[in-house]
């Protein structure tokens, strides 16, 4: 029985030998279509969560298993491209501005301007994210429906996002401030 086939019959074990199989090649496709690392990690994760949503309609008499996987890969990446390309780009240096408070203390001004220094050089969607909770107040869930990103990629990029300022403003380790 396949490993896909595994899968599909709910054999836990075989998750894990299809991401030590099927990993590399996975990774290695994303790397070359999607230039940006934390791209590629969510793309990724995207592949292989679309993989075991599609492990029933595996059939080893139509196509072996590594082709199937690079089927779903080659799929995904497309999408996930043809999205990214078609999105309108967020203005994310007005959307930065709205954190400007204009009766801010000289304290309070040094630090938002801290804040969207770090902003600026995020990388997308991982800006996008930030500035959609940060500035706009959606719920994460609404931010994942509006990237169409899971909602699990879209709290790592804010997590990942609030962490990195947490650093810059020197409150490592201290999720009270911020």
């Amino acid at each position: 029985m396949s490993l896909l086939q595994r899968i599909a019959d709910n054999d836990q074990t075989a998750v894990s030998e299809c991401i030590d199989t099927y990993g590399p090649v996975v990774w290695s496709m994303a790397q070359r279509w999607i230039h940006n690392r934390s791209d590629a990690e969510d793309a990724v994760q995207e592949v292989f969560m679309a993989l075991w949503a599609s492990a029933d309609t595996f059939d080893p008499t139509k196509a072996g298993e590594g082709t199937f996987v690079r089927m779903i890969a080659r799929r995904r990446l497309i999408d996930r491209i043809r999205k990214s390309e078609s999105q309108p780009a967020m203005d994310v240096d007005a959307e930065i501005l709205k954190l400007q408070d204009r009766e801010a203390s000289p304290e309070q001004s040094v630090e938002v301007s801290i804040v969207r220094k770090v902003i600026q050089q995020l990388l997308s969607p991982q800006k996008e994210a930030l500035i959609l909770s940060i500035v706009a107040g959606l719920s994460h869930g609404k931010i994942a429906s509006r990237l169409d990103l899971p909602l699990g990629t879209v709290k790592t990029h804010i997590k990942r996002g609030l962490e990195r300022i947490r650093e810059e403003l020197g409150l490592a380790g201290d999720g009270s401030q911020l």
